[in-house]
């Protein structure tokens, strides 16, 4: 509390302070055309500028650099151009610059990564449970699975009535017509070529005009024993605005620094199958303050009174952009200190600080550690259900669900990662609202207790059925996954029989009934 009333009487001093404010236009133009000479940083992709204190500046920008210039002759113009910022606009104090190649050719496809997180998915990945074929109007799937290192060793091997624990991590089952992974029809075809040569059929003229010739949403099963990135997503025009400008520097898809890997948004909602933990959102400033300063750390002081006078939109990019020396003297104080009040039993904050500790040993140095302090942590009950809209700083630490989320390969992350993170776009894009994250729970509609999401792109139902068929048609696409039991779907001209793990494809408007006794979750648009 000391800590706290130290913090607030600093802001209350200091009221003209520009903490969280974006430098003014003369300041971002004079930073600009000091950052391009025109031989070796050719132009600003996007850029960042906030006020770390009266008279510190943060810069975080993304250039575009020559493509023929050497390691060395980047790392020289870097330092040269940092100069001239220092220069133009001398409290600039605090400079992140991030080089992307610029390619001669810069047209490229719109194109998938196929990775998920912090980590790249294996070459080849296990195809789970050969479909029966059935050449009707509905059709079973093989869908890929994700060995990714976080994932686990038994729930979707168990799904699947495969071995288990299995000798590599299963993370995510992937059921849709993803390009860096499509499901494969029982008639041979992936799901994203049949849905280009019958876009109408498959997917329903509504949903065509509205998303195009490609299902909108991705299903997974989604497994972690280990936790994930701490990342967002963005939104319609912030994806294809981003989009745009990487592709106009000619930034390869596969580059590792490459930010927007498409022009599609991708909010999600994970429903969970076990109890299943997760960082998300921000939690109201005044805990964060509390959860802070009980620590009693000197080395968190500069957070706390960011936090005070400018919200987590001051406090959060401070953290980033701490160098390296600094950010790792304040995890390891963090983490040691959390660990002394876990090992105490106090349960104010418990958990919170049970992870910061156990964060800290996975990802040391990482500002991630810190960060989630000032995150809600999110325990799931089986049924119960999360959505994360654009914007939404989280991460899964633990647990396995049923995830439907549009289908995009666009994360930007924001610690807990080994990867790259783009601060500039980070900032640009997360949510800094705090307040408590609703769990869904779902209400009874059409088919089945449906999960409501505030999008078009999908929804999601579970639908438990016994010997009596019940109705599952609907005017989209759909994509119905079998998890517990055996489920039967019947249309006009035969049947599909769903063991658990089994999963099928049913064009929009096929009718279709479900008898069991079995749990199914379906997957659809929401376009009416």
């Amino acid at each position: 509390m000391l800590l706290v009333l130290i913090a607030i009487f600093l802001a209350t001093e200091t009221k003209s302070l520009l903490i969280g404010e974006s430098a003014t236009p003369d300041a971002q133009r004079r930073v600009t055309e000091a950052l391009v000479d025109g031989q070796t940083v050719l132009s600003v992709i996007h850029m960042r500028t906030q006020h770390l204190g009266p008279e510190e500046l943060l810069v975080a920008a993304k250039i575009a650099v020559r493509h023929d210039e050497t390691a060395a002759a980047v790392a020289r113009a870097i330092d040269e151009a940092e100069t001239r910022v220092r220069a133009a606009v001398p409290i600039a104090r605090v400079i992140d610059l991030e080089p992307d190649i610029r390619r001669p050719e810069t047209a490229q496809p719109v194109g998938w990564s196929g990775t998920r997180g912090d980590q790249h998915a294996t070459p080849g990945s296990a195809l789970a449970r050969t479909a029966t074929v059935w050449s009707g109007p509905m059709w079973q799937m093989t869908n890929a699975v994700r060995h990714y290192p976080w994932g686990s060793h038994t729930v979707i091997p168990e799904l699947l009535g495969q071995p288990s624990p299995a000798d590599q991590p299963h993370a995510e089952l992937w059921m849709g017509a993803h390009p860096g992974q499509p499901s494969v029809l029982s008639d041979g075809r992936s799901l994203d070529k049949a849905i280009a040569a019958e876009p109408d059929a498959l997917l329903g003229p509504a949903v065509r005009e509205r998303f195009g010739e490609r299902l909108p949403f991705l299903m997974k099963v989604l497994a972690a024993d280990m936790p994930l990135s701490l990342q967002a997503h963005p939104t319609p025009a912030q994806a294809e605005a981003g989009f745009a400008a990487e592709e106009a520097a000619g930034i390869p898809l596969d580059d590792p620094t490459r930010t927007f890997k498409d022009p599609y948004h991708k909010p999600e909602i994970l429903c969970a199958l076990i109890p299943t933990e997760a960082l998300c959102g921000f939690r109201p400033v005044e805990e964060s303050l509390h959860c802070l300063a009980k620590l009693q750390l000197p080395e968190l002081m500069p957070t706390i009174a960011a936090l005070a006078k400018g919200g987590l939109r001051a406090a959060i990019p401070q953290l980033l952009a701490l160098s390296a020396r600094r950010r790792e003297s304040l995890v390891s104080a963090v983490a040691s200190r959390a660990a002394s009040f876990v090992a105490a039993h106090d349960p104010e904050f418990i958990n919170t600080y049970r992870w910061a500790a156990s964060l800290a040993e996975t990802y040391p140095g990482d500002p991630g550690v810190v960060i989630s302090l000032m995150c809600n942590h999110l325990t799931l009950a089986p049924g119960e259900a999360v959505f994360l809209p654009a914007g939404n700083l989280h991460a899964y630490l633990s647990g396995a669900g049923v995830e439907v989320m549009a289908s995009s390969d666009n994360v930007l992350r924001g610690g807990l990662t080994t990867k790259h993170v783009d601060l500039a776009a980070l900032i640009e894009v997360l949510d800094f609202t705090d307040g408590k994250v609703p769990v869904i729970r779902p209400v009874l509609g059409p088919g089945g207790l449906r999960y409501p999401v505030p999008i078009e792109d999908f929804s999601l139902t579970r639908v438990q059925v016994d010997v009596d068929p019940g109705v599952l048609t609907t005017s989209g696409p759909q994509v119905v996954l079998c998890t517990e039991g055996t489920g039967v779907l019947t249309g006009p001209d035969g049947e599909v029989v769903l063991e658990q793990g089994q999963s099928a494809f049913v064009p929009a408007g096929e009718p279709v009934t479900a008898r069991g006794p079995a749990v199914l979750y379906r997957s659809t648009t929401a376009v009416r």
